[in-house]
């Protein structure tokens, strides 16, 4: 996945925080993925997401994946994107998130739809 490869580059975390990061993908990935969902990941053209970015909307998307995953920042434990009328609905959660966090909406709508 192109976005480990964009987190072992990044200089916006330390080495415990990339570190951190990666395992948890990688839990995730053995728990969650299978090989079938990894691969129609890979071949829909919908969730290419442009990998060299020059703009700073990798280290947005990984920042907001660490907030997403310790619920701070604009994913805030006590925020109200919380309540279950949008958790249940992830594709509604995230759509409710595309102003605020841009890169992880995007890549979150577009893995869900493949799944």
């Amino acid at each position: 996945m192109w976005l480990k490869l964009e987190l072992k580059k990044t200089t916006a975390l330390n080495a415990d925080e990339k570190s951190l990061v990666l395992s948890k993908m990688q839990r995730r990935t053995e728990n969650y993925v299978d090989d079938h969902h990894l691969l129609a990941w890979v071949l829909d053209p919908r969730v290419k997401i442009e990998p060299n970015c020059t703009d700073g909307s990798a280290f947005n998307l990984i920042k907001h994946w660490l907030d997403y995953d310790h619920k701070e920042g604009i994913f805030d434990a006590e925020s109200s994107i919380w309540a279950p009328c949008l958790t249940s609905r992830p594709a509604l959660f995230w759509m409710d998130l595309a102003d605020d966090s841009p890169e992880l909406s995007k890549l979150a709508r577009a893995v869900l739809s493949c799944v």
